[in-house]
């Protein structure tokens, strides 16, 4: 399936629908930037992986779910120690596939000190 086929069958009044494409591989940064209009969910939208560190940065102005983004994937070690005034998330560090529990230990011994 091309990435552009989906959208013609999303449902604008239908959220599930949106929510589910925001979550899903084909949800590209090129499709939602260029339907800023539409009801998006941009706690979905900050959590997936084809929203890299470089658009979350040119698009500030955007409403982006920090919780989300310290989560993503695509966020590592290097761009939250270049970015330290970043509204972080430091919870969703442990759910991020690039963060080790060494480099929360090091780095962050507060949230490590503090987690459930």
């Amino acid at each position: 399936m091309n990435k552009c086929d989906i959208i013609p069958k999303l449902d604008l009044d239908d959220y599930f629908s949106l929510q589910i494409f925001e979550l899903s591989e084909t949800a590209d940064w090129y499709t939602i930037y260029s339907h800023l209009d539409w009801p998006w969910d941009w706690i979905s939208i900050s959590e997936n992986p084809n929203i890299t560190w470089t658009i979350i940065q040119q698009y500030p102005e955007l409403p982006w779910d920090w919780s989300m983004i310290s989560k993503n994937p695509n966020i590592d070690l290097s761009i939250i120690l270049e970015n330290k005034k970043a509204p972080w998330d430091y919870w969703y560090f442990f759910e991020n596939p690039n963060i080790t529990m060494n480099d929360l230990c090091c780095y962050f011994p507060v949230a490590v000190e503090w987690h459930p």
